[in-house]
This record gives structure tokens, sequence and C-alpha cells, in this order.
């Protein structure tokens, strides 16, 4: 059975097309995070976030200024786990390429 050269022309243009989309999303990703930088800015939040928690929650009052910066830190750090942060850009780039092409964009 000979397949007819609309159908390949047709698959043909649907695979670049395909790519192009992938490509176009993948630029896209790293323009809007400017590289990486965004990421930073949004790892600097959570720490802010976080030390105004632990500063203003009445249990962590009687901790010395030490303990109250680990605690911090680990609260910090575990928060930036959870979102993924602590992996190297490239890695969240296509983590975020993957979302985004299987419309998980939440």
């Amino acid at each position: 059975m000979k397949i007819p050269r609309i159908v390949k022309v047709l698959v043909r243009r649907a695979i670049v097309l395909f790519l192009m989309v992938v490509a176009v999303t993948y630029v896209t990703i790293l323009v809007a995070n400017a590289g990486g930088y965004v990421d930073d800015i949004i790892i600097s939040e959570i720490k802010f976030n976080v030390a105004q928690a632990v500063n203003n929650n009445p249990l962590y009052k009687g901790l010395s200024p030490e303990e109250r910066e680990k605690l911090i830190e680990r609260l910090s750090l575990i928060e930036i786990k959870r979102r993924g942060l602590d992996q190297p850009f490239p890695i969240r780039s296509l983590i975020y390429l993957w979302n985004a092409m299987t419309l998980d964009l939440g």
C-alpha cells in the first residue's frame, strides 16, 4: 500500500510544527526567567518570608539569635527544595518546558 504524497507532507509539516513549538516555548522560558535570575529573586523572597514568619512567631521568641538563624536557614532550604529551586537552572528549565508542553501551568 502506497502512502499518498499529501499524507507524507502533512506528517512532515506536523513534526516540524511540533519541534518549532517546543523550541519557541523553551526560548520563552529562558527569556521570561532571565536565565535563572527570576529564580534567584524567588529564593530571596522565600528566605525573607521564612525569616519574617519565624521572627513574628511567639514560639521562637526564646531562641538565641544563632538558633533562630539555623531554624530560618533550615526552613528556607525545605521550601526551596519543595519548589525544586535547588536544582541547576538547565534542569529546572527542562522541567518548566515539560510542564508547559503538558499544559501543567499551575
